[in-house]
């Protein structure tokens, strides 16, 4: 619902065709990193940096389809990325707004590549090494869950009860002495 109420808003303005390249005293804005589980879209930047919140179709249409940093495309406006560079109307201020030519992808992929030797090769988001943590550890557990499972199925036989006095194969059992019908009163 929510997307098909954004493709609607975003129709009439994607129809003209998307910048390739920013002028050089354009207004950009780069998208910052997920906060408190929260990542921005282009509604907040539409509120935060043009002052209203239904302006974003504007943002939308100039940035569609532009190479971001991360090699990603910008096609649909609900996904935005950490660190892509966003094109702004004119009209844009605020204190997120860079004013300039707006750097390349290019640029900023080597401007954010680790330097040779620095250990930061950590490429994927705290997101994506939080669920590869999860699976591991349901991994283990099942398997521990698993072995204590077996455990408990294998229970020991009974052994049978053990006697004192060793019972011979030969031997007579005993039976309990019987009265005679006839006694002698």
């Amino acid at each position: 619902m929510l997307l098909a109420l954004v493709g609607a808003a975003v129709a009439p303005v994607v129809a003209a065709p998307a910048a390739s390249a920013a002028a050089p005293g354009s207004k950009y804005y780069v998208v910052g990193p997920v906060t408190n589980g929260q990542r921005e879209y282009l509604y907040q930047i539409a509120v935060k940096t043009l002052g209203d919140g239904n302006r974003f179709p504007e943002i939308f249409a100039l940035n569609r389809g532009r190479q971001q940093p991360d090699g990603g495309q910008l096609t649909d406006p609900v996904d935005l990325h950490p660190g892509w560079i966003l094109i702004l109307p004119d009209d844009a201020r605020g204190p997120d707004v860079h004013v300039g030519p707006a750097p390349s992808a290019q640029q900023d992929a080597v401007a954010a590549a680790p330097a040779p030797g620095s250990g930061s090769s950590t490429g994927g988001t705290p997101y994506v090494l939080g669920a590869v943590a999860l699976v591991v550890m349901a991994g283990v557990l099942a398997a521990a869950l698993r072995v204590l499972r077996r455990r408990r199925d294998v229970v020991p036989e009974a052994a049978p009860p053990v006697s004192a006095t060793p019972v011979s194969a030969t031997a007579p059992s005993p039976t309990p002495a019987r009265a005679s019908a006839t006694a002698v009163v």
